[in-house]
């Protein structure tokens, strides 16, 4: 039983007691009540009230404790859902990244996944194909290999620096790994 329904009974039980009295009373209006039984209901209807009252400041106060609880389970669940919410965010950050590694590994640049851009794979397989258009070329070596040098007029066959370097990076090198031929 809870306290509500405790309170209900007992202003039940005044509201019979009154009820009662007040029917002996139309009923034997010759009859009078003495001043000690008079006294004893009084005493025991303030009783009632004043024990009625504290239940209802008692209830109150029980509900008023039950809503700053409840505030804190809102603030607790507001706080798991922002977090949820990051964790979100930060699995899908995770997906497109790992998205863009993948075209940058099959187009042969790993190196060049965090270039990328793009909101999904074809955008991302076209900005990789745009970088690769915008490297320099490298330049395709001479069929006449050592012979040709020694012609007069042919090109050398050796490398210069800068096509040492263009080609080291072109392949992932170092410069000063490449011989000199």
């Amino acid at each position: 039983m809870n306290e509500e329904d405790i309170v209900e009974q007992e202003q039940e039980v005044v509201e019979t007691e009154a009820s009662a009295e007040t029917e002996k009373a139309d009923k034997q209006e010759d009859i009078k009540i003495p001043k000690s039984r008079f006294d004893q209901v009084n005493e025991k209807l303030k009783a009632t009230q004043a024990e009625l009252e504290k239940f209802r400041k008692e209830a109150k106060k029980a509900e008023t404790e039950a809503q700053k609880e409840q505030g804190k389970y809102r603030e607790l669940y507001e706080s798991v859902q922002a977090d949820l919410e990051k964790q979100k965010a930060a699995y899908e950050q995770l997906e497109r990244d790992s998205v863009r590694r993948e075209v940058a590994s099959e187009m042969g640049y790993p190196a060049l996944w965090n270039r990328l851009q793009g909101g999904n794979r074809e955008e991302l397989e076209a900005d990789m194909q745009k970088l690769l258009d915008a490297m320099p070329k490298p330049k395709a070596p001479s069929l006449n290999g050592a012979a040709g040098a020694k012609e007069k007029g042919s090109p050398s066959t050796r490398m210069t620096e800068a096509e040492k370097k263009e080609f080291a990076a072109t392949f992932g090198l170092r410069p000063q790994d490449i011989p000199d031929i």
